[in-house]
């Protein structure tokens, strides 16, 4: 921070809300606006910088309270009231702040810094979009591993064949994708490419619903518990029907298994964590624990379905990174299907380890 603002990109789980802490603890400035994309996150937030002795407030949809220290807001509160936020507040934080360099949230970075003389701090694992001349260190996953800030990684991948109820439609889906990218090599117009573009990621994403969950899944998960007796687990699929589908079955096979996901309201997905943090489980999660959340220590990690969305890969596995033993990292997959991703990021993040 010697220039007064940058951005600090760090492996998920290495300890970046810990830099933050330090930052806001050192610099002569009060008071701090700590913005994260979430509610969620801005309760988990708030809780560990008012156990750091801050005095604490929550600025967002439900509550309007300035910090004497820090206000905890979301990005959606914060492009609100960014002209009156930025003006009672010293310096500013960014969580996750690929999200503050996206169109939709950019002016409050650019609001803030038009006020002149004001430091500002970003944190993220994925600095996609982030311009270069604003990071200002870099902690890769290997030395975040040699200084023990993160665990090591064993993958697991396991590769199913399309079911035979799912293989008229895959290849349904499939051809209609090949037509697309045909079509998308020919378009000269912008405006046809982008209509292709969209048809194509509607089609990706069926593709990807369509293989999420399947009873072989289900059976491989459920064995690979079994036989490896695992306690505490984390199981990544994409469709919230999917997430209650799964830990249904599971729970027919013995196993205490609880979806966790968006369409639960706030009382229950509380409700759920709260058994899962305190005595484990097998938790089926859909995009509900992808970034930021605080996961407690869990070294069993199932990814059903990851999108190629690399950022999307990178924090579902970095949410059994915590230092201690290294994460099991287990892919289930379907020929031709979606997971690939997942280990294709999970191999370059073990190869960063090996040099």
């Amino acid at each position: 921070m010697a220039r007064g603002h940058g951005v600090i990109v760090a492996p998920t789980g290495a300890g970046k809300t810990r830099v933050a802490v330090e930052a806001i603890r050192r610099v002569d400035v009060r008071p701090v606006l700590f913005v994260v994309p979430t509610n969620v996150l801005v309760r988990q937030h708030s809780r560990t910088l008012a156990g750091e002795g801050f005095r604490v407030g929550v600025w967002n949809g439900e509550e309007k309270r300035l910090g004497a220290d820090v206000t905890v807001t979301t990005y959606s509160s914060a492009y609100l009231y960014a002209d009156y936020l930025c003006r009672v507040h010293g310096m500013i934080v960014f969580d996750e702040v690929h999200h503050a360099f996206a169109e939709k949230w950019i002016s409050i970075l650019d609001r803030f810094l038009a006020m002149g003389g004001r430091m500002w701090m970003g944190l993220t694992a994925t600095p996609e979009g982030v311009p270069d001349s604003m990071i200002a260190y870099v902690c890769g996953y290997d030395e975040a591993l040699r200084e023990g800030a993160v665990s090591g990684i064993d993958v697991h991948v396991v590769t199913l064949d399309i079911p035979a109820s799912k293989r008229l439609e895959y290849a349904y889906i499939t051809g209609i994708i090949e037509r697309l990218k045909k079509l998308l090599a020919r378009a000269e117009d912008e405006e046809e490419r982008e209509e292709i573009l969209r048809r194509l990621a509607i089609w990706n994403n069926r593709l990807r619903m369509l293989l999420d969950y399947s009873v072989e899944k289900e059976m491989v998960v459920a064995d690979i518990i079994a036989r490896e007796k695992i306690d505490r687990a984390i199981i990544f699929v994409e469709g919230i029907r999917h997430a209650e589908t799964l830990a249904r079955g599971l729970r027919a096979r013995g196993l205490r298994a609880m979806p966790y996901h968006s369409g639960m309201n706030r009382v229950d997905r509380a409700r759920v964590w709260d058994a899962w943090r305190l005595s484990g489980g097998i938790l089926v999660a859909v995009k509900a624990l992808d970034e930021g959340i605080d996961v407690p220590s869990c070294k069993h990690i199932f990814i059903l379905s990851c999108p190629k969305r690399f950022r999307r890969a990178v924090q579902r596995i970095g949410r059994g990174l915590r230092p201690g033993e290294k994460l099991q990292l287990w892919i289930i997959g379907t020929i031709g299907g979606e997971t690939l991703s997942a280990e294709k990021t999970a191999k370059q993040i073990q190869k960063q380890a090996e040099k």
